[in-house]
């Protein structure tokens, strides 16, 4: 109980990171170390077999201990434990139900609880697992935080870190989503330049791990959807977005990408599902033509895309398809 006990506050106390390291103590140990883990200048390292000794362990003591009375001790017993359960096993969902009362008893803070899933999701066994983007979810509802532009920042910083150790992640993908649509309900009930700013520099920063991330299905995906997202609309705040996001301007970069990148099929599906976005017929005629100059006869996926949007309708019957689909 006591190496639980004193992993589980080392862990709580917010290291600058945590790290699952291979092997067992013997290998890692450092002279006159007293600690059966490693915590160098911030960074905590957890040996594997240590871990996983102590998780068979945390999980038989959290039974007995979490029906108990709650009092002080018990409460304080009960984020150590689930601290350690959830560095083994994230996809422990009794343990986040309990990390879930605690945080509503005020036991543990939101934001700090925020910030140990961000440590956690900063490992790949931890980035992709969807139970702790949910958590996210609700500490984000629990605090009235996801009108905050400057929680968000902090979402997004975590969504970005997360994608980055763990390639194509769907669920870190669909929080981003969650994210845009916060501040375009803000920005619905009234335009501020905090979450103005904040949209054009997410779908800045969309276009750029695009670039970096060509293979990456979701992020192509969600950059259609933001675009689309857009394409609804309407009034003094449709104004304000359209000049800087919109399917032409969308389209200009993708293909940008295309004319260096040809052979991605991501990119050639993001390409003609943007097509579909663009109201102007004469604009939308000037996007195939572009898109057939791009294609190659040995691309399967340009032929493809060509052969699909030859048999498009109209661009605003097109258009009106679309985002009734995505609505």
């Amino acid at each position: 109980m006591e190496n639980i006990r004193v992993l589980g506050k080392v862990i709580s106390s917010h290291p600058q990171s945590i790290e699952i390291i291979p092997g067992d103590l013997d290998i890692w140990r450092t002279p006159g170390s007293t600690t059966p883990f490693l915590l160098v200048d911030g960074h905590l390292g957890v040996p594997q077999k240590l871990l996983y000794k102590l998780y068979v362990a945390a999980q038989t003591i959290f039974s007995s201990v979490r029906v108990e009375q709650r009092n002080a001790a018990i409460c304080s017993a009960l984020v150590d434990i689930t601290a350690v359960i959830l560095l083994a096993n994230p996809a422990h969902q009794t343990a986040l139900n309990e990390r879930k009362k605690l945080v509503q008893a005020n036991v543990i803070g939101a934001r700090d609880e925020l910030e140990l899933l961000g440590l956690l999701q900063a490992a790949k066994s931890h980035a992709k697992e969807s139970i702790l983007w949910a958590h996210r979810r609700w500490l984000l509802n629990h605090l009235h935080e996801t009108e905050s532009s400057d929680a968000l920042k902090t979402e997004f910083v975590a969504i970005f870190q997360a994608a980055e150790v763990y390639p194509r992640n769907y669920y870190a993908w669909s929080h981003w989503r969650f994210c845009i649509d916060a501040i375009l309900d803000v920005l619905t009930v009234g335009i501020t330049d905090d979450h103005l700013n904040l949209l054009f520099e997410q779908y800045d920063r969309l276009c750029l791990w695009i670039e970096q991330h060509i293979s990456d299905y979701s992020a192509a995906h969600h950059l259609t959807s933001l675009v689309s997202l857009v394409c609804r609309l309407d009034g003094d705040l449709g104004a304000s977005i359209t000049p800087r996001i919109s399917p032409s301007l969308a389209f200009n970069y993708v293909t940008m990408l295309l004319s260096r990148y040809p052979s991605y099929e991501s990119l050639w599906t993001c390409a003609r599902t943007i097509t579909q976005l663009e109201s102007d017929e004469s604009a939308r005629r000037k996007m195939m033509e572009r898109l057939r100059e791009l294609s190659d006869d040995n691309n399967s996926w340009s032929r493809l895309s060509l052969a699909w949007i030859s048999q498009l309708p109209t661009a605003c019957d097109a258009r009106s398809t679309f985002l009734s689909a995505n609505r």
